[in-house]
């Protein structure tokens, strides 16, 4: 039996609280998912999801508990029978047991009443089919091996007979596989694995969106590289990255454990960079942008991605006699991504055990923040604005401005006390 207190705030006031509405109002309600194995395994939990027995439980549930507590309303997404709440900052879906009917075409099933029983087997892993009865503080595994599967570490789809149908009908399920063996550091168990791999082409129906959300999580974990190995292997890699070019990618981390992933920072921008360009000397930006549109990244994370794989090659031309307006320029053109492009330069230098460009780069990173104590990036070439320049010529805006702020930053790198006085006289010398 789950004891309450083992539950962190704000979790166990809610808690507290849905069952006091489901015993006034004679519902039977369970924490169901993640968070019940999370909280067996002694992890903190996180986003808590209630089933409520009954047809339509979920919806009728959410409806009175919103009632009860002067909340807003639920919002219900009709077709699969369930509703999301909102109390004290956290978001709560509510759903009945459920059963599934998939089409061929897409991963979004249609729903109907179940049994308990048939709600577990529909869940992805055994892990995740726990029911925890909040009424009376029993928790039900109805396939008979989630505890077990959790003290063992092991992932293990619900229904092991049908493996494949249970990949094949929520491919997302095989991205998720291994994105929880390497948060947990679980093993995924052999059938399941290789059911993975049998299905591993049924992940063309998956919007981009999941599953780049889902290598989004499997990069940043504390285990990149297995997590990789493991796409690779399965064959979903080359599902995530259809461009012929990444073939190389794959090659680097199928070849060796110790990729370029290995040696990058916990950081989104430079994980996705190790994985796309690998191969230390080489530039490609523009195979970057093309598999980061596809998968629909924001323009925010492509440029980031971008300036890391194109001037982290631009970094091993850096030698230490370069003079400080040498060093501002490059700083300039890095922009706000400079540190960044600096550690993927530097992962790239320890990756292919070249010390010696580490020991420059490490020079350099001390040269950038010596530099940018007199003049920092942001100020670089705004001594005077555009509508400072068109006060100062009586002139409407026009390419001359761009010609005179070129000219203002070219003398802010070799000389970054530039004075607004000098700024002046060089803007009246490039007026023309």
């Amino acid at each position: 039996m789950m004891k309450r207190g083992t539950v962190a705030q704000p979790f166990d006031h809610i808690i507290e609280t849905l069952v006091a509405v489901a015993k006034k109002h004679g519902f039977v309600i369970y924490a169901v998912g993640g968070f019940v194995r999370d909280l067996y395994a002694g992890r903190e939990s996180k986003d808590l999801d209630i089933m409520v027995e009954g047809k339509d439980g979920g919806v009728r549930f959410a409806e009175i508990v919103a009632r009860e507590l002067g909340i807003r309303e639920p919002v219900i997404f009709q077709r699969f029978g369930t509703a999301k709440l909102s109390i004290e900052g956290q978001e709560i879906e509510c759903v009945m047991p459920r059963t599934e009917y998939y089409k061929d075409d897409s991963r979004n099933p249609d729903t109907g009443l179940g049994t308990l029983e048939q709600d577990a087997k529909r869940r992805d892993f055994t892990m995740n089919a726990l029911f925890w009865r909040l009424n009376d503080g029993e928790i039900l595994d109805l396939t008979a091996r989630g505890f077990a599967d959790i003290a063992a570490g092991v992932i293990r789809v619900t229904d092991p007979e049908n493996a494949g149908l249970i990949f094949s009908q929520d491919p997302l399920r095989m991205m998720r596989a291994i994105r929880q063996s390497v948060q947990l550091g679980f093993q995924i168990e052999p059938a399941t694995y290789a059911a993975i791999t049998a299905n591993a082409h049924r992940l063309t129906i998956v919007a981009v969106e999941r599953i780049a959300d889902e290598l989004n999580k499997m990069l940043v974990s504390d285990a990149p590289v297995t997590a990789m190995n493991m796409l690779v292997e399965t064959t979903l890699f080359g599902y995530v990255f259809p461009q012929a070019a990444m073939k190389n990618a794959r090659r680097s981390i199928a070849s060796r454990q110790d990729t370029l992933l290995a040696h990058v920072e916990k950081n989104l921008s430079l994980r996705l960079a190790a994985v796309i360009s690998p191969t230390p000397g080489t530039d490609d930006a523009e195979m970057a942008l093309a598999v980061m549109q596809r998968l629909k990244y924001s323009k925010d994370n492509m440029q980031a991605v971008g300036m890391n794989i194109r001037f982290a090659a631009d970094l091993f031309r850096y030698e230490s006699s370069w003079p400080d307006p040498a060093v501002r320029r490059l700083i300039y053109r890095c922009g706000d991504y400079v540190q960044n492009v600096l550690s993927f330069a530097r992962a790239r230098a320890q990756w292919a055990g070249d010390t010696a460009s580490v020991v420059l780069l490490d020079n350099l990173d001390r040269r950038i923040i010596d530099v940018q104590r007199v003049l920092a990036v942001k100020d670089m070439g705004n001594i005077l604005t555009g509508k400072e320049l068109m006060t100062l010529f009586d002139r409407s805006g026009g390419v001359w401005i761009q010609k005179i702020k070129e000219a203002l930053l070219q003398a802010q790198f070799d000389n970054p006390a530039l004075s607004k006085e000098e700024a002046v006289a060089i803007a009246r010398a490039n007026a023309q």
